[in-house]
């Protein structure tokens, strides 16, 4: 990674951008470089997208690049932004895909989720729903086991039952 001073260079002198930035910010970027790569009239410039967004977001940026020439592809994150290796996630249309898969020697791991942009977007938001859904729900249950004085017995069923889920837990 360095340091450019403007949008512009960074889309003359880049292939990729990764875009990893607050979920508020993610359509104000892939617009900076829309106008960067048109200004400089760059192609052959890709755009993965591994922000929290929702599919219609995805689209919306898609829809922004396009004009522009940039390659858009909707990717996602599962995990830590920090655990690039293991975690990005990405719906590719040909030939993207190629060219996204071209990075795991790189140290990311990529999944193609399918052929349709706003894909890892949506299994991003059902993935988030689920695990942080599912631990919500398991603590507000164990805050009302331990208000019955039932904590220890619940800890106990669980064991029993699901030996992997109190394993993490305790």
């Amino acid at each position: 990674m360095k340091c450019v001073p403007s949008t512009v260079t960074l889309v003359k002198d880049t292939d990729l951008i990764v875009s990893i930035v607050v979920p508020s910010a993610a359509k104000r970027v892939p617009t900076k470089v829309a106008k960067a790569a048109a200004k400089s009239g760059r192609k052959n410039l890709l755009y993965l997208d591994a922000n929290a967004i929702s599919p219609m977001t995805a689209n919306a940026i898609e829809k922004v690049l396009q004009p522009s020439g940039v390659d858009f592809v909707d990717g996602c994150i599962i995990g830590s932004a920090t655990k690039m290796d293991k975690v990005p996630w990405c719906t590719c249309p040909d030939p993207q895909a190629a060219k996204i898969q071209d990075l795991e020697p790189h140290g990311f791991f990529i999944e193609v989720l399918g052929p349709t942009v706003a894909q890892a977007s949506a299994f991003k938001v059902v993935y988030a729903g689920l695990t942080k859904g599912l631990q919500g729900l398991f603590v507000e249950l164990l805050m009302g086991a331990k208000r019955f004085g039932l904590l220890d017995e619940i800890f106990k069923a669980l064991r029993g039952e699901f030996p992997v889920v109190v394993r993490y837990v305790l």
